[in-house]
């Protein structure tokens, strides 16, 4: 007895989209109209052909059907032969009345099910995210919320990564040896040009003379206008730089004034 064309699923009911049979290459479809606002997907594999690969995908439409509308929902991660025996699940969040569940077979036969329950709350993948401080990690079981950044240049999103237990604060790496220079200043009342390098993720800039003022800007021609100070003794430091192409302009009031810098990439 097969399944029917429109599979209803009402709050914390379960069924099959796909029976555990075997298929063969092509493209198979089942609608489902779900009462509930979420469905929990399960995938198991029997058996699989060497090289073939099985993908299953949750989409849905609202007016649009009949032209083409097509709104993804989400998708469990390709299934080769490497998976037999596997059961793999997902949550299917953000859901219209009626979904589709697409599955796609390549290079062989794959002998499996899909089976599906309509839930209330997408909070059941929110609370199996959560863990305790300092306990074991089970792959692929466990989950954590991820936590990301914006790369405004791009607009793409990019989650925060971390390496030898420090969180890199830039895209290049986490902070290394510095490297020390001094730079001489030769005309007072005159601007020169201090670049740093592109990776440059800190530095500081220390004034170690005792007879002179620095005055410097991150503007072109604006160190004798509009710029901050860098007194006898002091140093001016900047952390956590994501910036490229990094100069700072500054004059002296003394001639042959010397600057030291120190700076991380």
């Amino acid at each position: 007895m097969g399944l029917p064309t429109v599979i209803i699923l009402d709050e914390f009911q379960s069924s099959p989209y796909f029976r555990l049979e075997e298929l063969g290459p092509g493209i198979y479809s089942q609608i489902s109209e779900i009462r509930g606002n979420s469905i929990l997907s399960s995938i198991f594999v029997e058996s699989c052909d060497p090289g073939a690969t099985l993908q299953v995908n949750y989409y849905d439409t609202t007016t649009g059907a009949s032209s083409g509308e097509r709104y993804d929902l989400a998708q469990h991660d390709l299934i080769t032969d490497a998976d037999v025996g596997g059961t793999f699940r997902i949550l299917v969040g953000k859901i219209h009345r009626r979904v589709v569940a697409e599955v796609i077979i390549t290079g062989g036969n794959i002998k499996f099910s899909v089976y599906a329950t309509a839930v209330t709350s997408t909070a059941s993948d929110i609370d199996s995210a959560l863990i305790r401080d300092g306990e074991d990690y089970t792959d692929p079981e466990d989950q954590a919320m991820p936590v990301a950044y914006l790369d405004e240049a791009t607009q793409q999103l990019f989650f925060v990564r971390g390496k030898d237990g420090a969180i890199r604060v830039t895209g290049t790496g986490t902070k290394g040896l510095p490297n020390s220079r001094v730079v001489t200043l030769a005309t007072a009342a005159t601007e020169y040009s201090i670049v740093f390098p592109a990776n440059c993720v800190s530095f500081c800039v220390s004034n170690e003379n005792t007879n002179c003022k620095f005055q410097a800007s991150w503007q072109i021609g604006e160190s004798a206008t509009n710029f901050f100070s860098i007194k006898p003794g002091q140093t001016y430091r900047e952390d956590s730089l994501i910036a490229t192409n990094l100069i700072l302009y500054i004059q002296s009031n003394k001639d042959n004034s010397k600057l030291t810098i120190v700076e991380w990439t």
